[in-house]
């Protein structure tokens, strides 16, 4: 009996040590400043450089819907955009007909996520995905509006 409790005992500290060094710590950085001036394909590039940081809040900020939580990017341990290519105006053009701009990008990309989590933030570990970005005037700066799918 005593042998079984120290078992269990164990197996709880190795647990809560596991979580407590594996996952990758939320970043509470200060610099929540917006980038401005950058094409829709740096847009792109920044927002899988803020996953790949960690920084859900800093992709929020070029997000049109922010919708990312801390435990979204917890579960990342590594994400990057391989190619970006323009697809032109979204399939779905109407719905971003009150903006100024509106561009549709295939991305395709790489995100490892922890061994023992589902994946949250995209569509699996790695593939190709449609990235939506707008403008509300000349002069505004690229959002991510939306990712999805199919064209």
């Amino acid at each position: 009996m005593k042998r079984i409790r120290a078992v269990g005992i164990l197996l709880v500290v190795a647990v809560t040590a596991l979580v407590c060094f594996a996952v990758p710590k939320y970043k509470f950085s200060k610099d929540y400043e917006v980038p401005h001036g950058l094409t829709p394909e740096q847009t792109i590039e920044k927002y899988f450089e803020y996953i790949d940081g960690n920084s859900p809040k800093q992709a929020n900020l070029i997000s049109l819907n922010p919708n990312f939580s801390a435990f979204s990017f917890n579960t990342i341990t590594s994400a990057n955009a391989d190619s970006i290519d323009d697809y032109g105006m979204p399939s779905n053009w109407n719905k971003y007909e009150d903006y100024y701009e509106a561009k549709q990008y295939l991305v395709n990309y790489q995100c490892h996520y922890l061994p023992f989590v589902k994946e949250t933030v995209f569509f699996g570990p790695s593939g190709s995905i449609f990235f939506a970005l707008v403008r509300e005037t000349e002069n505004s700066d690229w959002k991510i509006a939306e990712t999805y799918t199919g064209p």
